[in-house]
């Protein structure tokens, strides 16, 4: 297969999997239950798996679990106004940019978890 063939291919699929989030945006979320720390949302014709608050969390961190929850969801960060980005990045499909002063971005978040010693543990 040359390089051309798997090129065409790839930007083929990062375009479907864009698509379908941008369909996602406009349907209601259904949760289909928890399983361990995540939420199963099926949103459209998408499936997201979300971190969501648990029992025993401190309320700084639950509070940007459930800010980067709805940020997925919606495509847009209440908190920064970051959006939904589209393309292969990190093996994802979409991905966020969230500012560096926003508590639903993976830093802030690391930090949360560090500073309230949670552990996963209820």
């Amino acid at each position: 297969m040359s390089a051309t063939s798997r090129r065409h291919r790839r930007s083929a699929g990062s375009y479907k999997a864009a698509n379908a989030l941008r369909q996602a945006a406009d349907q209601p979320a259904v949760s289909l239950g928890i399983t361990g720390p995540y939420e199963v949302v099926m949103q459209g014709p998408v499936m997201f798996l979300v971190a969501c608050p648990l029992p025993g969390m401190a309320p700084e961190l639950a509070d940007a679990i459930r800010l980067r929850r709805d940020a997925t969801l919606t495509g847009q960060c209440a908190g920064c106004g970051g959006r939904r980005h589209h393309g292969r990045t990190h093996g994802r499909a979409a991905y966020f940019l969230h500012d560096e002063q926003c508590p639903a971005g993976d830093r802030a978040i690391d930090g949360l978890v560090e500073r309230t010693g949670w552990t996963g543990a209820a």
